[in-house]
């Protein structure tokens, strides 16, 4: 596939250090020859400082093929020996904390046993909000079952036959971590108390946070079919659907998907840059205001929300008009400055602050 820039205002080269940039905050994987790059184009049409901002704010730009899910991009981290070696030295002592904290008070009751059974639920919540808070990514699990663990191995996506190093390794960290929870012997483990904590698992070859991939697992590429992308800001995310990639793309012609979505990250992080912090949530709220009094929002999803108006925004002032663009034709600079120049005068400031 040829690089296009056009329908962009502007755009770096691939060997640029914007460029370099943009690749440095894509995820995706099995992409046509060509798509990365034209991505990394259209995210060139961002100025240097603002693409410093995403990075620095961990931007992450996916993109999806139907069967794939966000698990199945470079965003799911293969773990290194010594991330291992931290979830388990930092989570136990927190998920020995848990324990105390939720069933100390139980211990010694006439019924504890039934307490530590109704509060085993309680428990689960209490180390999944722990394992969030510190980013450590393991999960609990309630089972008053002995356990093999060569058979709970092999469900976590480890194979002890085919590669045992990998499974004698989880082995050795789920029995540190949970050495408090219970025993284990001749490759059983026994909950003392209902519950287990699970340090990490594995999926299609990548050891992983065992709270992350569930997450990633949500994010369908079939999901992205009909709105083409989205946007997660307390996630620092951005989605993408393969096929509103190339330049012009069959589903968008030469709408920018990616700088709409991109814009609404810009508009999330100017709610905290200390230039904007103050003022820059009132300013758009009575931009939207305005622009829905006289009619000068430019395209009907501008006029769902603030929010998508300045995503609407951010990426008609980043493109110009495009002879034959069959979608969003009108969003372009041109056409915002001339129908709503207060608000083409707004994003001005905030794309060259």
């Amino acid at each position: 596939m040829q690089i296009s820039t056009r329908s962009l205002v502007q755009s770096r080269p691939l060997n640029s250090p914007e460029a370099a940039l943009a690749k440095s905050m894509i995820e995706a994987s099995r992409l046509p020859d060509g798509y990365e790059a034209q991505l990394q184009t259209d995210m060139t049409a961002f100025p240097k400082r603002w693409l410093e901002r995403f990075k620095e704010n961990d931007v992450s730009v996916a993109v999806l093929k139907d069967d794939q899910t966000l698990a199945d991009t470079p965003i799911l981290h293969s773990l290194q020996e010594e991330q291992i070696s931290e979830i388990v030295s930092k989570g136990k002592p927190l998920v020995e904390q848990a324990v105390e904290e939720i069933y100390g008070p139980l211990r010694g009751q006439p019924d504890e046993d039934y307490q530590k059974y109704q509060a085993a639920g309680l428990l689960q919540e209490k180390i999944h909000d722990l394992s969030n808070t510190t980013n450590l990514g393991f999960t609990a699990e309630v089972s008053r079952e002995p356990l093999d663990l060569r058979y709970l191995g092999e469900k976590l996506g480890f194979d002890p036959e085919y590669d045992p190093e990998s499974f004698e390794r989880w082995k050795s960290a789920f029995s540190d971590i949970n050495s408090g929870l219970g025993q284990i012997q001749e490759g059983m483990f026994k909950p003392k108390d209902g519950i287990y904590v699970v340090p990490y698992l594995m999926y299609r070859g990548k050891t992983a946070r065992a709270l992350s991939l569930p997450s990633y697992q949500q994010f369908k590429g079939l999901d992205f079919q009909n709105n083409l992308g989205g946007n997660y800001p307390e996630n620092r995310l951005v989605i993408l659907h393969d096929s509103v990639v190339p330049n012009p793309s069959p589903r968008a012609g030469n709408h920018r998907v990616a700088l709409h979505e991109l814009g609404h990250m810009l508009d999330w992080i100017c709610k905290e840059l200390p230039e904007t912090k103050d003022t820059h949530e009132q300013k758009v709220n009575d931009l939207y205001k305005l622009g829905m009094q006289r009619s000068s929002l430019i395209t009907d999803r501008a006029r769902d929300s603030a929010g998508e108006m300045m995503a609407e925004a951010v990426e008609a002032y980043l493109t110009t008009e495009e002879p034959g663009n069959f979608y969003k034709p009108e969003n372009h600079r041109e056409n915002l400055q001339k129908s709503f120049p207060e608000l083409y005068t707004y994003v001005d400031y905030l794309i060259n602050l």
